[in-house]
């Protein structure tokens, strides 16, 4: 899995997948947030269909090769979901337990904006990279994917951004960027890597009793992701969803998890990350953002 998250790091930063996708506290940078001014949208004025006050940070599954799927909210109230292989690595990141070095890089890659963070962990110096590929919503909070990649504490892949407080009693559909790699072991040497990025709809109810959603994508012409059971906690704001198929549109589909969340106050963002199941023939790794 370390491999796995690597190769993504490395496709992020050549701007293949979209683009890229503290020193506790204040010291550190707002890692859910891209550098370009905010594109501000006029606030929700709709029903609330529910009001979320607390989303608990939990382990969400774990992989046959011990990547698991965590939820967590970090010091400086930032919600992430998504997948990691070292659970150090999210004890840094929940604490913000890293200061910056130098001046983030950033840069846009298909009218996407991206930002690339050199760090180290405070306690023993070791090296952090982070990669963040994000929008603003409304009042400046945020929606994006975060990649966090180090020698010493492995690697995570995560969707982040400002927590739900809010539910608007309506259909909405979110829209946006995504990106798939595809990871294909080969007899000898390295495996094989393939990455596309293009676009998402989320098309789901959020007054509904029990949301269930459909996902699919659009402008890839290799890949592709879907399901048409993306359910919605509406205690939590969580997205999830154990039947989503990933893989190549003319060739091999797998099934594989989602996990992910509504971001914002009034949910107006959402993002989430999707692994296969299988690592046969090939390990795919799906994520998405946008808004409403």
């Amino acid at each position: 899995m370390k491999r796995v998250f690597s190769v993504c790091a490395l496709l992020i930063c050549a701007g293949v997948l979209s683009a890229c996708g503290g020193g506790g506290g204040s010291a550190g940078p707002d890692i859910s947030g891209p550098p370009p001014p905010p594109t501000v949208d006029p606030a929700s004025t709709t029903t609330v269909a529910g009001r979320i006050s607390s989303i608990p940070s939990v382990k969400l599954g774990q992989f046959a090769d011990g990547a698991t799927a965590e939820r967590f909210t970090d010091s400086q109230q930032q919600l992430f979901v998504g997948l990691m292989n070292n659970a150090n690595l999210k004890t840094i990141l929940e604490t913000n337990n890293y200061t910056v070095v130098g001046t983030p890089e950033t840069g846009t890659s298909n009218g996407v904006s991206y930002q690339k963070i050199s760090a180290k962990q405070q306690t023993d110096g070791a090296d952090l990279t982070i990669y963040v590929n994000g929008l603003y919503l409304t009042n400046s909070e945020t929606v994006s994917v975060v990649l966090v990649d180090s020698a010493t504490y492995g690697t995570a892949i995560l969707a982040a951004g400002d927590p739900p407080s809010t539910l608007p009693s309506q259909s909405v559909t979110y829209s946006g960027n995504a990106s798939i790699v595809e990871i294909a072991p080969q007899s000898s040497g390295d495996p094989r890597i393939e990455a596309e990025g293009g676009t998402f709809s989320l098309a789901i109810n959020l007054g509904a009793t029990n949301p269930v959603g459909t996902v699919s994508t659009s402008g890839f012409s290799t890949f592709q992701f879907a399901s048409s059971s993306v359910e919605l906690d509406k205690s939590t704001g969580s997205l999830s969803s154990n039947s989503v198929s990933i893989g190549r549109i003319a060739g091999t589909q797998q099934s594989g998890l989602l996990i992910g969340s509504l971001f914002g106050s009034d949910a107006e963002g959402a993002a989430g990350v999707i692994r296969s199941s299988s690592n046969t023939p090939a390990t795919y790794v799906g994520t998405f953002f946008g808004k409403r």
